[in-house]
């Protein structure tokens, strides 16, 4: 008979190549479309991409200078500040209230989008994973809208609900 246990206060990769103080989690996209860059229909995680990691008491922000579908995600634990065995990730970075348990997010999103040509504004493109190990498959917490503007003397786009209210 074979029994296994586990304790997880610490979630490392299995060889973790980036150093023992660090702490990484891979991050890939559920499905198509989801964050970040998109090449083809393909997401792409940039050099510059931040994400808040929460474990239940707080965020710790994570940077990655990888690109592409799935990435390592690095936090230096050389304080020994985090640790846990649930977690939400939340892109992009920033403050945001989170109950692990209910797995509840409160994240603002702009009102005011400044439009990028060919791209999204990445404050605006919220998107969230839930684990209990170090891997994240985030999904799009909203949705994006592409449109067209085929003038040049265009000064502002402006989208309103049916009742005439923001959307965000």
């Amino acid at each position: 008979a074979m029994i296994a246990a586990s304790s997880c206060n610490k979630v490392v990769l299995p060889e973790n190549v980036f150093g023992d103080n660090v702490i990484a989690f891979t991050a890939s996209f559920d499905g198509i479309g989801t964050k970040v860059k998109l090449e083809g229909g393909k997401s792409k995680w940039e050099t510059t991409d931040k994400i808040t990691i929460h474990n239940g008491t707080e965020g710790f922000v994570f940077n990655t200078e990888q690109s592409g579908e799935s990435v390592s995600f690095l936090y230096d634990n050389t304080n020994e500040d985090f640790s846990g065995n649930k977690f939400i990730a939340v892109y992009p970075a920033g403050n945001h209230t989170v109950d692990i348990e209910k797995k509840t997010i409160i994240a603002n999103i702009p009102t005011f989008q400044e439009a990028v040509k060919g791209s999204f504004n990445k404050s605006a493109a919220l998107a969230i994973a839930h684990t209990e190990d170090e891997h994240l498959e985030f999904k799009n917490a909203t949705a994006l809208l592409k449109f067209t503007v085929n003038s040049s003397n265009i000064k502002a786009v402006e989208f309103y609900g049916n009742n005439s209210e923001p959307i965000s």
